[in-house]
């Protein structure tokens, strides 16, 4: 409900909430023309408040996973504009399927939809059951968001995005990007690792070559066999990592007899 880093924020507004209700819970005005919000984060947190969860991190130590939970859903800049009650039937839809607030169910956390610009909404959510006080973790909840994404993506006529079944290349990660610029490498540790480890499979025959091209190529590998310890299980998948770069990353051998092969499924 802030104005943005840059004051972009525009006709902020609650378009969705738990009770189906977001008029009654959007923010008054004060004076100096921000939104006081004490009012629906205390509406929010009244059944975590009421079961004892801390909504505050400890003082020392790593703290455990907190009981907020937030989610950003934005059209492509080539869709139209949704209304707000377009953005409410795909914000109920995502806590239904995430299971963060059933419908029909009276235990269902409390959660709202903010939108603040036109082709995004924000959703922010409190997991702990309203009735129960039990804390709620949501079981592969980033694979229901897309879920959610892609039924609402056809049912609206807007792009299409690609499905959440993990099968796509991970990409290096900013920290990654900067620490190779910083160490003078034409690219990330893991572009040159997901390099060497398709042309070991392109000139292995089976999984022992395989982690010896590997080795030769100068690339630091571990297998992993079928039976932890064991070497004469077999090897049924491996982890590689770059000289001195004590990060491993891993996949699973994907070798036939008979020469027949496939790259190896990695996820490096």
């Amino acid at each position: 409900m802030g104005p943005g880093r840059a004051n972009e924020h525009v006709d902020q507004r609650v378009v969705a909430s738990w009770d189906g209700c977001p008029e009654v819970h959007q923010p008054s005005l004060r004076a100096d023309g921000g939104f006081d919000v004490a009012g629906v984060v205390a509406e929010l947190s009244d059944p975590a408040v009421a079961a004892g969860v801390s909504l505050t991190p400890p003082a020392a130590g790593r703290p455990r996973q907190g009981p907020v939970w937030h989610c950003s859903l934005r059209c492509a800049p080539e869709d139209p504009g949704l209304s707000d009650e377009q953005w409410s039937q795909v914000v109920e839809d995502l806590m239904d399927r995430t299971g963060i607030a059933r419908c029909g169910d009276p235990d269902g956390c409390r959660w709202v939809a903010i939108r603040h610009a036109d082709d995004h909404v924000h959703v922010a959510a409190v997991l702990v059951g309203q009735v129960s006080g039990r804390r709620v973790a949501p079981f592969r909840d980033f694979v229901r968001a897309r879920e959610t994404c892609q039924v609402w993506e056809e049912r609206l006529g807007v792009v299409r995005t690609a499905g959440a079944d993990r099968s796509s290349v991970t990409g290096p990660s900013r920290a990654e990007l900067e620490k190779a610029a910083r160490l003078g490498q034409e690219g990330p540790s893991r572009e040159w690792l997901r390099r060497q480890v398709r042309a070991a499979v392109v000139q292995a025959r089976d999984a022992e070559s395989f982690m010896v091209v590997l080795s030769r190529r100068g690339v630091s590998v571990r297998p992993r066999y079928a039976v932890a310890g064991d070497r004469g299980s077999g090897v049924v998948g491996y982890a590689v990592s770059v000289p001195g770069i004590r990060r491993w990353r891993g996949g699973r051998c994907g070798f036939r007899v008979g020469g027949w092969r496939r790259i190896c499924r990695c996820r490096i």
